[in-house]
């Protein structure tokens, strides 16, 4: 566990889980595929939509155009809203203008890093603030994975999206930083310093001031917890069985080399990170609510969602 949450540099074949992954199963995805291509094709065709479709496999509409909007390039972060349903008409997801400032995600060619999938692929025909109508397969969603009641297992699926525009890095890394100090300030939390890279750190208990302080090198064992800022946990380690990581290490999450430095024996500290100092740029998974389990799915490498402040706390059991 502890090695899939603090080794940074996981990495899955992503080609591998949605196109079949075994090659004795490449035949039963080419049935996915024409069972879904004929699903939708008579859903277009049954209610005399006026849809483009593509090579990919996907129909659209695009419901509003934006000729002078700029279009939006390989690497560029996308800010978007999105409402997403099953071909049968069951509300899933939605967010959009009226909740709030736009969702985010990395845009990227060559990786799925927006699932549905089908709304990265859409996006090479968008301008910046134009709305589309998506009819997608599931093999452009999430393929064979289902949760619960909420998305059907092989489900097709409407999804309407608005790419709203591109965000800068330095956007995105004061945005985040505001959501820290409306934390802060909201939780009345005092003893919050900033130090590198974005990171808010404050020491709750100092330990025991005679043992020597942390340092590059020093194999630490720590208990901790782990979350989205403002939610439950979603990685968690006691005392009974600490972590160990060696500190500086590049394998670490990029916050705990600066974090947990300078610390002795049962000092207890809170760090509040921007995401970009923790899993790094993830992907997007939508909705919110399956993320984790996507996660033990194997569908994205870390449970942390993308461009959002985490919380981590910890104690220093042993150096």
């Amino acid at each position: 566990m502890m090695y899939r949450l603090l080794n940074s540099a996981v990495l899955l074949a992503f080609s591998s889980f949605l196109f079949g992954c075994l090659g004795d199963s490449e035949t039963q995805y080419e049935k996915d595929v024409e069972r879904d291509d004929a699903i939708l094709k008579s859903y277009i065709d049954a209610n005399a939509i006026m849809a483009n479709q593509t090579q990919a496999g996907f129909y659209y509409t695009k419901d509003e155009t934006n000729e002078d909007g700029e279009e939006f390039l390989e690497n560029s972060i996308v800010g978007f809203y999105y409402e997403m349903e099953t071909l049968g008409g069951q509300p899933i997801a939605s967010y959009w203008e009226e909740d709030g400032a736009p969702l985010l995600f990395h845009y990227n060619l060559n990786q799925v890093t927006l699932f549905p999938q089908v709304m990265n692929l859409a996006l090479s025909l968008a301008r910046e603030g134009e709305t589309f109508t998506l009819y997608s397969p599931s093999y452009l969603a999430y393929y064979d994975y289902g949760f619960d009641q909420l998305i059907p297992q092989d489900g097709n699926f409407i999804i309407r999206v608005k790419f709203v525009r591109k965000f800068t890095e330095e956007e995105v890394e004061e945005i985040e930083d505001q959501q820290i100090q409306d934390y802060i300030e909201t939780n009345s939390l005092e003893g919050f310093e900033m130090v590198e890279k974005g990171v808010y750190v404050r020491v709750v208990e100092v330990g025991n001031l005679e043992s020597e302080p942390s340092k590059n090198g020093n194999v630490l064992e720590i208990s901790y917890e782990l979350g989205q800022l403002g939610e439950e946990p979603f990685a968690e380690i006691d005392e009974e069985q600490p972590a160990a990581i060696s500190l500086g290490s590049n394998n670490n999450l990029d916050f705990l080399n600066v974090a947990l430095k300078d610390l002795h024996e049962g000092a207890v500290v809170e760090v509040i990170t921007p995401s970009t100092a923790a899993f790094g740029i993830t992907q997007q998974v939508l909705p919110f609510e399956i993320r984790e389990d996507y996660f033990n799915f194997n569908g994205v490498p870390v449970t942390g969602r993308p461009f959002e402040p985490l919380i981590f706390k910890s104690k220093i059991i042993n150096i």
